[in-house]
């Protein structure tokens, strides 16, 4: 997304506080707005460019939970959703990732690093998110306000879902994410 009004750029990794962002700043989401850095046209170099992490084990479930509801219930979240709803529950969709994330449309359980780009001038995490929005308006110049909380998924604590098994499994296929971003179980 790109406010040309306050010079900056946000990169919109899946379920990290994204649909919060394109309200704040009054702008419609659409499908195909996680695109890198790299596939953003019309930015600009002097523009402030930021994205926000979340820890991949929360995350893969928030992505779950997301297409379990069908997410939007159009374009590539019915076809994810169709996929994900065949398995009984979220342990055998964990274990069993490896052999559908291919035919997943959307680009929701792709590793974090995959949107991180060197020009980024700031990395925030969803877990220090007040303070690290707050950040964001400093370095945008617009007053400190709460931003709006939405498309949230509706489960308890990420730590609840998993065992050690699928803890492992997520561990191995998010480790980058893991190693650049700091997180931890």
């Amino acid at each position: 997304m790109i406010i040309h009004k306050h010079k900056c750029v946000f990169i919109h990794i899946p379920k990290v506080a994204g649909v919060s962002f394109y309200k704040l700043f009054n702008k419609p989401s659409y499908f195909g707005d996680h695109k890198t850095l790299k596939q953003k046209k019309g930015w600009h170099d002097n523009y402030f460019k930021f994205t926000f992490t979340r820890n991949p084990w929360d995350r893969f479930l928030s992505c779950y939970c997301y297409f379990k509801a069908f997410g939007r219930r159009q374009g590539p979240d019915i076809h994810s959703g169709r996929i994900i709803n065949k398995f009984k529950n979220f342990k055998d969709f964990v274990i069993s990732f490896d052999t559908v994330k291919k035919k997943l449309r959307a680009p929701h359980f792709k590793p974090q690093v995959h949107w991180l780009d060197e020009r980024l001038d700031f990395i925030g995490k969803l877990e220090n998110l007040e303070d690290d929005f707050h950040s964001v308006c400093d370095k945008i110049g617009i007053p400190r306000r709460n931003l709006p909380h939405a498309n949230k998924s509706k489960h308890t604590h990420y730590t609840e879902y998993y065992d050690d098994e699928t803890r492992e499994i997520i561990a191995q296929k998010y480790w980058q994410d893991i190693e650049y971003c700091g997180y931890r179980f």
